[in-house]
């Protein structure tokens, strides 16, 4: 399943469905031969609009297709060729450094064949700046997963127990409309989205119970009372009454 919301406000927050897009057009376009595995697109609220339609409800439905053996793994992807911009000289002034935005692109440890997919993207697509992390914040030893966040998207995902990767940005430019296409580095923009490319047909013909890894027994010991991620709660999407 390949994943990206669809409610952002500015050119960098709003432009993974043209990255899903292009990679839906690349894969149906590969002979049937050639991908041995049906994948589903999802453009999802999460940002703005996430009270009727989030990703977290789609986790969950996806959550209970694993059982049935119809889900493999998650890839998400948002924020896409972000350019880093950085308070510079004396007046601390927003200036583009010329380099691209730090990328976290989380691969949690319980699919080895995921990290090795991804770290073997990364380095093939030549993506500068970019750290593949198992997950943003400290491990609870207790937990299943240990890590829930992932930065972005992919958390929804992972935070279900399904197999994720995800990349995201945190650029200054992600709420602020000024910067407008001038935060976008489209060259790099393209290679992100290669490299998501790169990890689906990597793992296209690994069997699912490989790239599942651990994840069925962090499943198994979640149905026996395992502490799990607080999923997200959507607040209500109509304002609460007088008293």
């Amino acid at each position: 399943m390949v994943n990206s919301h669809t409610d952002g406000v500015t050119w960098v927050q709003e432009n993974g469905p043209v990255g899903v897009l292009a990679l839906a057009r690349y894969l149906g376009g590969l002979p049937r031969r050639c991908r041995h595995r049906d994948v589903e697109f999802a453009l999802t609220s999460d940002h703005l609009g996430f009270t009727n339609d989030g990703t977290f409800r789609y986790a969950q439905q996806l959550d209970d297709d694993f059982d049935q053996g119809t889900v493999a793994f998650v890839l998400s992807m948002e924020h896409l060729g972000a350019r880093e911009i950085l308070p510079t000289g004396a007046h601390h002034r927003l200036q583009f450094t010329g380099r691209g935005e730090p990328i976290v692109w989380s691969a949690p440890e319980e699919s080895p064949p995921l990290v090795a997919a991804s770290v073997a993207a990364v380095k093939r697509r030549h993506l500068d700046n970019t750290a593949v992390v198992k997950g943003t914040e400290a491990p609870v030893a207790d937990r299943v997963p240990q890590y829930c966040a992932q930065g972005g998207l992919g958390g929804n995902f992972n935070a279900h127990l399904l197999p994720t990767t995800s990349a995201i940005t945190g650029p200054w430019s992600l709420w602020a409309p000024f910067f407008g296409a001038r935060a976008v580095d489209f060259g790099r923009m393209r290679r992100e989205v290669l490299a998501v490319s790169d990890v689906a047909r990597a793992l296209d013909q690994v069997p699912r119970t490989e790239i599942a890894g651990t994840y069925v027994a962090e499943r198994q010991r979640r149905a026996e009372g395992a502490p799990t991620c607080e999923i997200l709660t959507p607040p209500p999407a109509v304002a609460p009454g007088p008293g």
